[in-house]
Order: structure tokens, then sequence, then C-alpha cells
């Protein structure tokens, strides 16, 4: 019988929460979850892009985003601008 240590997928899964929490641990003195962290990624390496195709960038759903975005451009880490070709 295989035993869990043995399991590849499981390994995988327990590098993960332990990378995860360590990387959580070095966000939150900035008051960054690391979603909010992805996403000043992607806009440092795409200034400017619209909610939506920075949606598509990080697999993130609108609701899901919306949220996200609403929360750290009241922390100020970033700004929000209408776009001028919405109407």
């Amino acid at each position: 019988m295989q035993q869990y240590e043995d399991c590849i997928i499981f390994l995988l899964a327990k590098a993960y929460q332990a990378a995860h929490g360590h990387f959580k641990k070095k966000l939150l003195p900035l008051g960054l979850t690391p979603i909010q962290h992805l996403i000043l990624e992607a806009l440092w390496l795409e200034d400017g892009v619209s909610a939506g195709d920075l949606g598509k960038m990080l697999v993130l759903d609108g609701a899901t985003l919306s949220g996200v975005l609403e929360r750290m451009a009241e922390a100020g880490w970033i700004a929000k601008e209408k776009d001028p070709e919405d109407k």
C-alpha cells in the first residue's frame, strides 16, 4: 500500500501550502494579500490595463476581481480610472 507521503500530488500540495503560508506572512506587514500582490505584478508588467483584460490575464472572474480592485483602490495601492472609450 502506498503511503500518502509518497504521492506526488500530496507532496506538491504540502509544498504549495508551505510556500503560500510563508508568502502570506511576508505580505502581511504591507497589508497585501497574495491575490493583491499578483495584481500589482500584472499591472507592473502592463500598466493601465483594463479590469476585463486583467481578469483574462490572471484567470479571475469579474466578481472576484472587482472586489479586490475596489479594496486596493481604497487602500491607495491602485488608481481606478474610467476608460474614455466606455459609454
